[in-house]
């Protein structure tokens, strides 16, 4: 909440996105290590939107886009509409993963805040697939592929690295001063956010997570329990697609990079942030396999509509099921952060988290300005989230927010 209103209020102005807050942690540099392209479209649909819907919407808005730009890349492989619609349902149900919750990409990672990787994953989608576009087809010069691939790099630099580093192979087609153009001018939008970060990379600090080493879902791995029906379909869709001449060769070094990667990693990159894209590319080989299975199926018996029915319900089940059945945290977690902090499970009329919290905010805006400290406690949980005194300086202008013990 607060990141985007610093940009809009101080940054801005003054013609800026990054710059320096004393409003957390006495101090520290505010976007220059963390992606502006978010925060920014958050300050835009502010114009027309209260705040805090333009803050919700954007934070879904990679999410939606996954379906569509799963179909999109599909298209540009060379599958027909009716394949691509299920690589789109797949897409799309890659963001219902329940396995994990910090790595990026699906719905529990944008409720725990990481949902700036939806957005480069999205736009990742759409960059593979203008790029493939231009690199197979004799056509003049489209600037999609450099828009996508800059709102990539301003979005989340870890898709950028591996979608972006994996896209060197369309140097092998044809048309590679397409492809060339599309990365000189992508970079280029967006090297004044981009070189500073790489001239300042020195002051960041390493986190020193352990790297992940099992395989399964208890130890966060690769192969969690809700991908093993998927697995032989990505297989088949694997094989398949190669064997009709798709153009899915960097699609799959996507994919399986992050699992070979997997077991090597153990530095400042941390190996769980790498699984999201073999995640989805399981789901995109298992729809590709189901959609190819249905065009058969049409083909094979283009009159009966009961027979192509069942099919396209059961491919679609085979998708969807293996995670949608085992939803449990979304939903709730979802309603608990777009709720507000105004309307609350908790809350009763007259007396509750919200009134409290409101009554604390407004007592130390009239205070004279300094920084407050607090400690975190288990029981802020009722205000909507343990971190909600970090908006101190969102709800009052002077008072810088610093949590420790006191």
């Amino acid at each position: 909440m607060l990141v985007p209103a610093y940009l809009r209020d101080n940054l801005l102005p003054t013609l800026r996105v990054a710059g320096w807050s004393n409003d957390w942690f006495a101090g520290f540099p505010i976007l220059y290590f963390y992606f502006p392209l978010p925060a920014l479209t958050i300050v835009l649909l502010d114009v027309v939107l209260a705040y805090g819907v333009a803050f919700k919407l954007a934070t879904i808005l990679g999410l939606l886009a996954m379906p569509f730009g799963s179909y999109f890349l599909a298209r540009q492989v060379g599958a027909p509409r009716l394949v691509a619609a299920m690589a789109g349902v797949a897409g799309g149900t890659f963001v219902l993963m329940e396995s994990y919750a910090i790595y990026g990409g699906n719905i529990k990672s944008t409720l725990a805040g990481e949902y700036s990787y939806s957005w480069a994953m999205a736009f990742g989608l759409f960059y593979l697939g203008a790029l493939l576009r231009d690199a197979r087809n004799d056509r003049n010069f489209s600037p999609l592929a450099a828009l996508m691939l800059a709102g990539m790099a301003l979005s989340h630099i870890i898709p950028t690295m591996v979608i972006g580093g994996a896209s060197v192979l369309f140097l092998l087609y044809r048309r590679r001063a397409q492809v060339l153009t599309a990365w000189v001018l992508g970079f280029a939008l967006a090297a004044f956010w981009v070189v500073p970060l790489f001239a300042t990379i020195g002051f960041t600090t390493d986190m020193n997570f352990s790297p992940l080493r099992g395989f399964d879902s208890l130890s966060g791995g690769p192969i969690p329990t809700e991908l093993w029906p998927l697995l032989p379909l990505a297989v088949v869709g694997l094989a398949w697609a190669l064997w009709k001449r798709y153009a899915v060769h960097v699609i799959a070094v996507i994919t399986l990079l992050p699992l070979l990667a997997y077991p090597l990693l153990d530095g400042k990159l941390w190996n769980g942030r790498l699984l999201p894209m073999w995640f989805y590319g399981v789901f995109f080989f298992a729809g590709l396999a189901v959609g190819l299975g249905l065009l058969t199926v049409v083909r094979w018996a283009p009159r009966h509509l009961a027979v192509i029915g069942a099919a396209a319900i059961g491919g679609t089940a085979l998708l969807i099921l293996p995670t949608a059945s085992g939803l449990e945290q979304s939903s709730g977690w979802a309603q608990w952060n777009y709720t507000g902090y105004e309307v609350n499970p908790n809350e009763t009329p007259g007396n509750g988290p919200w009134l409290e919290y409101q009554a604390l905010m407004n007592t130390v805006d009239e205070l004279p300005p300094g920084r407050v400290m607090w400690e975190a406690n288990s029981e802020m949980d009722r205000y909507g989230t343990p971190m909600a005194l970090m908006l101190f300086p969102y709800w009052s202008d002077g008072h810088p927010s610093m949590e420790g013990l006191l």
